[in-house]
């Protein structure tokens, strides 16, 4: 494993166009990389970096690729780093970031995956998620979000996996979750969410929700598995670390042409 700081001449190679350290055990903050205008992926995740995510994200043209999972950041998400209309994936989770969810996080629109689990985001869902019309994978859980989930979300039709369970959610389950055509993959556990899923249960999807226990708070007659708000630990999470690895040796993580 690589150790050490990241070499701030990094910021000074106006070609580099991917920047992949991942998984090694570096230390100190994530650099600006402010003259690497031609990056097209940053993939830092799984170090032991520290400090906040750069602002100056968000004004590389060509940047497609943010993960910075599982390290140490914290402070805020910077609503410039959706800036760059060519974003396709951003990874955060497994940080210690605080403060809300920016507005800005629907302008990527050709966004296919955004995570950003296991922090410690408070405030809303953004209604502004459903402008992402490319989107496959929506993960926020783990988080102090409150507030409903936004009916826009059913304007994401190509999601696949949506992962809002362990957080403050509260309200009806908005019926535009119907919309969501291939959806396989929803968890809504250990909330405070209210109403009915069986809508969901015509087709075969892995649903997990607060249907269990003698004060059920959602109906689903297909949710496996049933929780509750006193159950330590209901159901599981998706790796994103290892979706994000396969999504790139396979090319998914790309463009739409």
């Amino acid at each position: 494993h690589l150790i050490g700081t990241i070499p701030i001449q990094f910021a000074d190679l106006p070609r580099l166009s991917v920047l992949s350290l991942w998984g090694n055990a570096l230390t100190g903050s994530v650099p600006n990389l402010d003259n690497a205008t031609n990056l097209r992926a940053i993939l830092l995740g799984n170090n032991q970096l520290t400090g906040t995510i750069p602002t100056v994200f968000g004004t590389m043209p060509r940047l497609e690729i943010v993960a910075l999972w599982n390290m140490g950041l914290a402070g805020s998400i910077p609503p410039s780093l959706f800036d760059s209309k060519e974003l396709v994936a951003v990874a955060i989770g497994g940080n210690e970031l605080t403060g809300t969810i920016p507005k800005s996080v629907g302008r990527p629109t050709l966004m296919q995956g955004l995570a950003m689990e296991s922090n410690l985001l408070t405030g809303t869902i953004p209604s502004e998620i459903g402008n992402l019309v490319e989107l496959e994978a929506l993960t926020v859980h783990s988080n102090m979000l409150t507030g409903s989930i936004p009916a826009s979300i059913g304007n994401c039709t190509l999601l696949r996996a949506l992962e809002l369970g362990d957080n403050n959610l509260e309200g009806f389950v908005p019926a535009t979750l119907g919309n969501l055509r291939n959806l396989q993959l929803l968890h809504l556990q250990r909330s405070d969410l209210k109403g009915s899923l069986n809508f969901l249960c015509s087709k075969r999807r892995l649903i997990a929700a607060d249907c269990g226990g003698p004060n059920a708070e959602v109906e689903c007659d297909c949710c496996a598995p049933c929780c509750n708000d006193q159950m330590q630990n209901c159901g599981f999470y998706l790796d994103v670390s290892t979706l994000i690895l396969d999504c790139l040796s396979k090319g998914y993580c790309q463009q739409k042409t």
